[in-house]
């Protein structure tokens, strides 16, 4: 296991993080423009999910899944963002505002959506740091093999965010690609996205691109 690797990107996100929010509360057209001038690709990144989702709408157009559906998050009448997802993942419900809405694949593959609202900024700042810091933990305790790489801004909506993506083995040594995305939706608010996929002798991995390029802030 890359624990040396895992904790530098841990490190290091959580410095970019604090850039991000900083960027993300000053609204400026200059911040806005270096976040997407920065923005790389999924395989590693969410700009290249943005254009996987494209590119599986338009390969798959004529199978599409009939309830196929676009999710809000927490409700319709209340959402801060939406996510496309297709007919043949499971959605598991949420009860209350902050909890993680689960996507589940038949194959195994897992992503996650929240958002989360805070009383200040520096709070804000805190709850983004410790997510990063218990991702890390996550991935040492149900992983093996872990790399990561660095942080990368990345933009939805033009809202900023920061994303690290990487690679690991589960407990059958199955390959793992993992992504977790946080994004500034405004000075007191973040949502974030965790995606395990198993991306052998499936559509998983193109489907999970194709969802989380279509994450769309919504407030």
């Amino acid at each position: 296991m890359h624990v040396m690797t895992v904790r530098t990107a841990a490190v290091a996100a959580g410095i970019a993080i604090a850039v991000t929010l900083a960027a993300g509360c000053s609204q400026t057209k200059e911040a806005t423009k270096s976040a997407v001038s920065s923005a790389s690709s999924v395989g590693s990144s969410a700009a290249s999910s943005a254009a996987g989702a494209a590119e599986t709408a338009a390969s798959s157009a004529m199978g599409a899944p009939a309830s196929a559906t676009t999710l809000y998050y927490p409700t319709q009448a209340e959402s801060v963002f939406s996510v496309d997802t297709p007919g043949n993942w499971k959605v598991t419900q949420i009860e209350q505002f902050g909890d993680f809405t689960d996507l589940r694949s038949e194959n195994g593959s897992v992503l996650s959506f929240r958002a989360q609202n805070f009383d200040t900024v520096e709070e804000t700042k805190t709850e983004a740091g410790s997510i990063v810091d218990s991702t890390m933990e996550f991935l040492k305790e149900n992983y093996t093999d872990i790399t990561l790489g660095d942080p990368t801004d990345v933009t939805f909506g033009e809202k900023p965010g920061l994303e690290i993506t990487g690679t690991g083995k589960d407990e059958a040594g199955g390959e793992v690609k993992f992504l977790s995305t946080i994004i500034v939706l405004g000075p007191k608010s973040i949502a974030e996205i965790w995606a395990a996929v198993l991306p052998e002798g499936n559509n998983d991995l193109a489907e999970a691109n194709a969802m989380i390029g279509s994450f769309k802030p919504t407030s």
